[in-house]
């Protein structure tokens, strides 16, 4: 893997770099990039004059693509909150922005993190750790790791800034982009991810969960182009637990990591065919070599060995790998360059010159998900009928991934999917749904999908045009050259085959011709080469199972395997197999004795080689051997060695084993034994012959006999030859004739299967998603509480609810009446008339309908539209008015009950919670699903030792089901051991159903704690005042008596326990008194307090006496409170004590009939029917 480094300028402009939290909004100047501030002066390389070294610039690693839309600058927050300002990453933000407005993105994003961040105005080369927005009303691409600026790209109204920059990242650094979704609406950022994730880089989403929109992240997760799926927070450790991985800071993409050695490619690619039933083996071994790295890196192992075990344990793993190498990456009019010359150069002459009720006939292997098949036959479409041609049309379309046939067989896409298709073809072949496009049915019956191996599989014949784009280019040379001749043989003479823009025929030029060398289309030429065709080919995963099987599986087989070879070797005679044209094939045995390698160069040419004495027998009998195919035995043939001549025994016969051994003969070698040499006559003279001189002999004579043999047959021969000449000749014509017309009928009987097999397929998926839409509607139509009536153009009853039997006099066997004829149960005689208008107008009428009963209705009458948008009746609809009031009346309810700030939960009668509101929540750290149906004493930590929570509340069974101001203690989360004043009422339901429990939660715990502390204070101060000589008084802010020592007992005669709670005032002796004792703590102020003032006071017997007043004020922490010194008029504290008390007391009793007089009119709306 090539190293990844930064692209930065020596020379730096000076700039402020914004730190964190600043709210400077940085943009980048034309022709100038965000850099690092760095003094003027030294050039690039020396050192500054203050004599330390200049920090290097960081490395760039990775450049991230951050993709967002509605709701994204809450994800983008939390994510750059995460993630440290130095991390080796660059950073480009793309959103959706109104052209007509700024953004302020960049000022934005910039308050959470402490790189820079820059909206980019210029070309901008990209640097490490800096952050890059995009400006409004422009598009972001990225070429030779530089941001560059064009205009909006987009088709009518669809613009799809996101998938622009994705697609252009991933073609400009490959493995080292990767590319994020957040929340948004819409599609836009599938295809760019799909692009990444091919490229071999990190494709992310936010989890749905999290987002505040989700279209943009579940279309990118549904269209299988994310690897993974996580919140904003969560994304940065798995950047960082990515790049670390020798994947991502490894070897280039064009060979494979060193670590992946051919053992560990080979167990690999075995589980795969286990797993996956694929084999992979005949594909490029770099291209398998980086995504199995890839994998690595996304599952966090280094060690191939542990990602081979990782592919045991987890099955789902070899599926996602399987999906990696397929590389399933396609669009529709993908380069169209090249469309543009397919149309003129292929499309529009073969729909000329095809005539008609002559199939048109397409294939296109490897289709994905079925673009590029849709592609070709739109264009075939248009030209058709352009041409006002009656030529049916049959596009086969095939892959090996079960998925991604199965989304091309729905013909659902996202809408950034369709981008690329011009809006006059959006309009006739695909209907607009929910940011999606579906295939319209004119264009998806066109198109037959089947699940086939091009290695494996017979291919389709009769063809006239095969698209088989971006296959080639995975795979190795022998499996291109394969595939190849499969093709030659489906098309017909003169049909063309369009390749992808980085494969060619290689030499494969006697089968095909360049028809355009720009658009990589080639033209079908000569005549089938069977030889060259392996008609189906045999599966190689099936042979090296049996091989396997045979190699691993002990048993007495291999002994007698065994057995048999030491046999062979021991008493098996030499022998060797030969061709037509002598040359050897094979060796067996002891060859030596008769075969030597002559000087010169290696030859395997038998007569060459055999030893002296045998090359004039053994050329004979050969020959013989492969005129009539007959044995040849020829004994008492000599031949020399190192220690004389020897007898031997010849034996050519040819091998009776299937077409793949004709033409091939065995010849073997025995020796002869020896003739002893007859005994001398006396007195015969000696005959001294040599063995070679009878070899010669020997040889001669059989060749004079052969010559003879020869010339007789000959003779023979050439009267019959002359008269059977003329009828094998007419005879060979008539075969050959005969030939060509079976091959051809097998070739269609073949083709004719597999378009069986494939239709049969696509009927048993149709029957199959029929019988489920017929269960799903049969019971949505049963379920549903909503009176519903689906009536034809005619107004005759397709099909009903039961819940309409209520309305109209309706049984089963109404199906096909008029609904005009059937008896109404409600007061409604616009009924037809509406029906009538709303087929007029194609526009929904509502009207509130009475039924016999009195319940009044929301009677709908809606057009029945069908998939191609065609009106073909009415559906009439009766939604019970009371039913959406009493909905309405809950909705109301909750949200009052969601408003109070106390916790609230209601129970059922075995005290298990039904509901709670967000205050509880909030209060007591617990979710939803961690409360709703629970025991309320089974709620928060059950390790706690809370036993007093349920005491209590089991006393609401047995005391009426209530509970006032009942104080218990529990465990509150992290705010630990709490204080609970705990309210209960009863709501009564009725209609025979049980009653629920209000249980209202007031926290008085900081409350305690005060009343604690006061207890404290009084308990230290109360020695003291109870010693003074003046009388001492404390009074809080609104003049109660707080205490009264004894010395203002005897003052007054009154006792303490008379005053204490009392107003201050009623130790005044006049009303003018009280009144400026009144003002006088009220207004507190500063320059009185300590200053004495005199007023009247009244003792309890009436009295009237002057007393002096000295007030001093402190603060306890809760409220201020105030001291007075005085003498004789310490009752007047007490008493405004009372009034406090009492009012408090007031006010928690108004606040308790306010819950009960909310919770009577809660319990009332819920029992109205």
């Amino acid at each position: 893997m090539r190293r990844f480094a930064l692209l930065a300028s020596t020379r730096v402009r000076a700039a402020a770099r914004p730190r964190r939290g600043s709210k400077q909004k940085t943009v980048a100047k034309p022709g100038a990039s965000a850099r690092r501030a760095r003094p003027a002066g030294p050039e690039a390389g020396q050192e500054p004059s203050g004599g330390a070294p200049e920090p290097a610039l960081p490395v760039l690693r990775a450049i991230v693509g951050l993709g967002s839309s509605a709701g994204g600058l809450d994800a983008l927050t939390k994510f750059f909150s995460a993630l440290p300002s130095t991390s080796g990453m660059a950073f480009v933000l793309v959103q959706h922005l109104d052209p007509t407005h700024g953004s302020f993105m960049a000022e934005l994003v910039g308050r959470c993190t402490g790189m820079p961040v820059v909206q980019v105005q210029a070309d901008t080369p990209v640097e490490a750790d800096h952050v890059y927005c995009i400006p409004p009303a422009r598009y972001l691409s990225i070429s030779e790791r530089t941001l560059r600026l064009t205009a909006p790209v987009g088709t009518g109204s669809i613009r799809m800034p996101i998938d622009f920059f994705l697609r252009a990242l991933a073609a400009d650094v490959q493995e080292h982009a990767i590319g994020i979704v957040v929340s948004g609406t819409g599609s836009d950022g599938t295809i760019g991810l799909r692009a990444i994730k091919a490229a071999g880089g990190l494709a992310m989403a936010q989890d749905p969960a999290t987002a505040q929109h989700d279209g943009m992240p579940r279309s990118a997760i549904a269209g299988g182009a994310v690897d993974h799926v996580a919140s904003p927070e969560q994304m940065p450790r798995i950047l960082f637990e990515y790049l670390r991985h020798p994947y991502a800071r490894g070897a280039g993409p064009s060979s494979p990591p060193a670590e992946i050695t051919h053992d560990h490619l080979r167990d690999v690619l075995a589980l795969l065919r286990e797993r996956t039933h694929f084999d992979f083996r005949s594909y490029k071994r770099g291209m398998l070599g980086r995504r199995i790295g890839r994998r690595m890196g996304l599952k966090h192992v280094e060690d191939v060995a542990d990602y081979v075990e990782l592919l045991k344990a987890q099955p789902g793993e070899a599926k996602l790998l399987f999906e990696d190498l397929l590389i399933s990456v396609t669009n529709f009019f993908r380069d169209p360059e090249v469309w543009r010359d397919l149309q003129e150069r292929v499309v529009r002459p073969l729909v000329e010159r095809k005539e008609a009720r002559t199939p048109l006939r397409v294939w296109v292997p490897g289709c994905a998900t079925g673009e590029e098949a849709y592609s070709i036959a739109m264009l075939l479409i248009e030209e058709l009928q352009a041409g006002r041609k009656g030529v049916p049309l049959q596009v086969f379309a095939s892959d090996v991934d079960p998925g991604a046939l199965d989304f091309a067989r729905v013909g659902l896409y996202p809408e950034s999917v369709v981008r690329d298709v011009s809006p006059e073809r959006r309009r006739r072949f695909f209907l607009e749904e929910d940011h999606s496009a579906r295939v319209s049915k004119e264009l998806r019956e066109s198109v037959i999908f089947a699940r086939q191996n091009v290695l494996l599989d017979p291919p389709y014949s009769k063809l006239d045009l095969i698209s088989c784009r971006n296959v080639l280019m995975y795979l190795e040379p022998s499996a291109q050259k394969k595939i190849l001749s499969l093709l030659h043989f489906a098309l017909v003479e003169g049909g063309y085959l369009l390749l992808g823009t980085a494969e060619g025929i290689g030499q494969e030029e006697d089968l095909f011709e360049v028809a355009s060398p720009k658009g990589r289309i080639y033209r079908r030429i000569g005549p089938t080469r069977y030889d060259r065709v392996q008609f189906p080919p045999v599966p190689e995963v099936a042979l090296s199972r049996r091989v396997d099987r045979g190699l691993d599986t002990p048993g007495t087989g291999q002994f007698g395997a065994l057995a048999r070879q030491m046999l062979l070797e021991r008493f098996a005679p030499a022998c060797v197999l030969i061709n037509r044209r002598c040359e050897i094939l094979y060796f067996a045995g002891p060859t030596h004795d008769y075969l030597v390698q002559p000087t010169g160069v290696p030859t395997q040419d038998l007569t060459s080689r055999v030893r002296d004495g045998l090359q004039t027998k053994l050329r004979a009998a050969v020959r013989g051997a492969f005129k009539d195919g007959q044995r040849r035995v020829v004994a008492g043939a000599h031949v020399r060695r190192e220690d004389g001549w020897h007898r031997v025994q010849l034996t050519v016969e040819p091998v009776g084993m299937p077409r793949e051994t004709d033409g091939v003969l065995l010849v073997s070698f025995v020796d002869e034994p020896q003739v002893a040499s007859p005994p001398a006559v006396p007195g015969a003279p000696a005959e001294r012959e040599e063995p070679g001189d009878r070899q010669l002999e020997d040889e001669l004579r059989a060749t004079r006999e052969d010559l003879q043999g020869t010339i007789g047959e000959l003779e023979s021969s050439n009267q019959e030859l002359k008269v059977a000449n003329e009828e094998i000749l007419s005879v060979n014509e008539e075969l050959r004739s005969s030939n060509e017309e079976l091959e051809t009928s097998k070739e269609e009987l073949n083709s004719l299967n597999e378009e069986l097999n494939t239709v049969n397929t696509q009927l048993e998926d149709k029957v199959t998603q029929l019988q489920q839409a017929n269960n799903d509607l049969d019971n949505l139509l049963t379920s549903t509480n909503i009176a519903t009536i689906f009536l034809d153009t005619t107004f005759h009853v397709r099909r009903f609810t039961p819940v309409a039997t209520r309305l109209f006099n309706l049984i089963a066997t109404d199906v096909g009446r008029p609904i005009g004829d059937l008896a109404q149960r409600c007061i409604d005689p616009d009924l037809l008339h509406d029906a009538e208008l709303v087929l007029a107008r194609q526009a929904s009428v509502s009207k509130e309908v009475q039924s016999r009963d009195g319940r009044w209705y929301i009677r709908q009458v809606l057009p029945y539209r069908t998939h191609d948008d065609r009106i073909d009746g009415v559906v009439i609809t009766f939604s019970d008015v009371a039913a959406e009031a009493l909905q309405e009346a809950r909705l109301y309810a909750e949200a009052i009950v969601d408003t109070i700030r106390e916790p609230l939960l209601v129970l059922d009668s075995e005290l298990r919670v039904q509901s709670a509101n967000r205050s509880f929540y909030e209060t007591f750290g617990l979710t939803p699903d961690a409360t709703v149906d629970r025991f309320v004493y089974e709620l928060g930590d059950r390790g706690q030792d809370t036993p007093a929570l349920p005491e209590p509340l089991g006393e609401i069974l047995r005391n009426g089901g209530t509970l006032t101001s009942v104080e218990v203690e529990h465990e509150v989360g992290k705010s630990g051991r709490r204080t609970l004043l705990l309210n209960t009422r009863t709501l009564a339901r009725g209609g025979g159903r049980p009653d629920l429990i209000l249980l209202a939660i007031e926290d008085i715990t900081e409350r305690k704690r005060a009343e604690e502390i006061l207890r404290e204070s009084e308990a230290m101060t109360r020695a003291g005042v109870r010693t003074a000589m003046d009388g001492i008084i404390t009074i809080d802010e609104r003049g109660t008596l707080l205490s009264f020592n004894p010395a203002a007992e005897q003052m007054f005669g009154y006792a303490g326990g008379e005053v204490i709670g009392q107003p201050v005032t009623m130790l005044a002796s006049e009303p003018d008194g009280r009144d400026s004792v009144a003002s006088y703590l009220q207004t507190a102020d500063p320059k009185t307090l300590g200053v004495g003032h005199e007023v009247r006071g009244r003792r309890k017997d009436g009295t009237i006496f002057p007393m002096e007043f000295h007030v001093s004020a402190f603060d306890d922490g809760l409220r201020r409170r105030f001291v007075g010194t005085l003498r004789d008029i310490t009752e007047r504290k007490r008493t405004e004590e009372a009034g406090r008390q009492h009012q408090a007391e007031l006010a928690h009793v108004l606040r308790v009939a306010t819950i009960e007089h909310m919770a009577s009119g809660l319990a009332h709306e819920l029992n109205q029917p």
